[in-house]
């Protein structure tokens, strides 16, 4: 019979406890679509994948986006808000620039890219060597 109590109150207990995932079994997350092109120096990077993670407060689940071998990318159900870009997979070459091959392994092995959505996002051109600057006025140089 304690053992009936103890499950009750457990389960009762859960059932009150608000959460994200109750937002995102819903549907109140707010989501939308993400397209552009991966590229380094105008070329463009893939086959692979990305990563999309919320970050920064947002909340929603990871996205995983199928690139092409032009770099050309979509993918639906992106939090709104601000997220953070894996890249899982595309071939990156070796520039010859020390500082942007550290980021090109950070941005394989971590979350290095950073991106705000919005409702209505027009096509991104996800330029690496941009997305480095941006990351070194976050960050610093020594990474």
């Amino acid at each position: 019979m304690a053992l009936v109590h103890r499950t009750l109150i457990a389960g009762l207990c859960l059932g009150l406890l608000p959460g994200c995932t109750n937002a995102l079994r819903t549907g109140e997350v707010p989501t939308t679509r993400l397209s552009g092109r991966l590229q380094l120096d105008g070329r463009g990077l893939g086959p692979g994948w990305l990563e999309i993670v919320p970050a920064g407060g947002t909340q929603g689940v990871l996205r995983s986006a199928p690139v092409k071998p032009d770099g050309s990318f979509e993918v639906d159900g992106v939090p709104v808000g601000s997220v953070a870009v894996r890249i899982a997979g595309p071939p990156l070459p070796r520039t010859g620039d020390a500082g942007m091959d550290r980021f090109l392994f950070l941005a394989r092995r971590a979350a290095a890219i950073r991106l705000t959505t919005v409702a209505e996002n027009p096509p991104i051109d996800l330029e690496l060597r941009e997305q480095r600057t941006a990351f070194e006025r976050i960050y610093g140089t020594q990474y």
